[in-house]
């Protein structure tokens, strides 16, 4: 697939899978923002009501802050995997639950975590580096949760595969991530325009309102957005595995245990033996 024809099956895959998609973020983000909320209105309370002369402890705000770190980095972490996999499903024409793709990846979440660490260490190393070894990583290490979840590698190894698979496709993973980051910025900007019209101007009475609704609207454009990368990555995965090195998507389906016959979305696995060579696409 070129990186137009990746774009175009993505949002496909996603209009035939919304409504799962979605419920798989939800899963995640809903109870995320929640603590979120709370805690910001347990700030937001404590200020109000000493008439905004007195400020919350440091110790409370920066206990609070690591509590809410740590619990959005398992939570958005379990919820990427489980998008990975019920994404990959859905390609290779199986159908999967909400509770089967986090009972899947729930063991790999210590995996996931340790992985994304590492290249996120990896990443801001380069960055420093005069920035573009920072890109040039991000690219190296943009298919590790995949790796990782489609087949079942640790936390190096997948950050091997992915290095390996990126590498001579470095310029079609950047065009990829590049075009899908614009789309969904520019998706999520609106969203947020949007429901920023309906919100009111914060006044001291109503700030506490006022941030709820937003954190509300912010949390709604995240579950809208968020299948979207996720679904062009594993179509750019699956597109490099079969270009380098011959990679059966149908024997796949099959081991992953899919019925007999069953076509991924977008890819034909007829024999082409009597109808003469198969056509080819440009690549980019």
């Amino acid at each position: 697939m070129t990186i137009g024809q990746i774009l175009d099956n993505s949002f496909r895959l996603y209009r035939q899978n919304f409504i799962k998609f979605l419920a798989i973020m939800a899963v995640i983000y809903v109870p995320l923002a929640l603590v979120q909320m709370g805690w910001t209105q347990m700030i937001l309370s404590g200020i109000q009501a000493s008439g905004g002369r007195q400020s919350p402890d440091p110790g409370i705000l920066i206990g609070g802050a690591l509590v809410t770190i740590f619990i959005a980095i398992i939570a958005t972490t379990l919820g990427s995997a489980a998008l990975i996999r019920s994404v990959s499903q859905s390609y290779l024409g199986k159908a999967t639950s909400i509770g089967e793709a986090y009972g899947a990846v729930l063991p790999k979440l210590l995996t996931l975590i340790g992985a994304a660490i590492l290249v996120m260490l990896l990443v801001m190393l380069g960055l420093l580096l005069l920035i573009i070894p920072g890109i040039i990583f991000a690219l190296r290490y943009s298919l590790t949760s995949q790796s990782i979840v489609i087949e079942d590698l640790g936390a190096t190894e997948g950050m091997g595969r992915s290095k390996n698979l990126a590498a001579g496709n470095l310029g079609k993973i950047f065009g990829v991530t590049f075009l899908m980051g614009l789309i969904t910025f520019v998706i999520t900007w609106g969203i947020q325009q949007g429901g920023g019209l309906m919100i009111e101007a914060p006044t001291p009475e109503n700030l506490s309102r006022v941030v709820m609704s937003t954190q509300i609207v912010a949390t709604v454009a995240e579950i809208l957005v968020a299948p979207l990368s996720a679904i062009a990555l594993i179509l750019l995965y699956y597109d490099i595995r079969i270009r380098k090195e011959g990679f059966d998507l149908e024997m796949l389906a099959r081991g992953l245990g899919n019925e007999e016959g069953v076509q991924p979305i977008g890819v034909s696995l007829e024999s082409p033996e009597n109808d003469g060579p198969p056509p080819t696409q440009p690549s980019m």
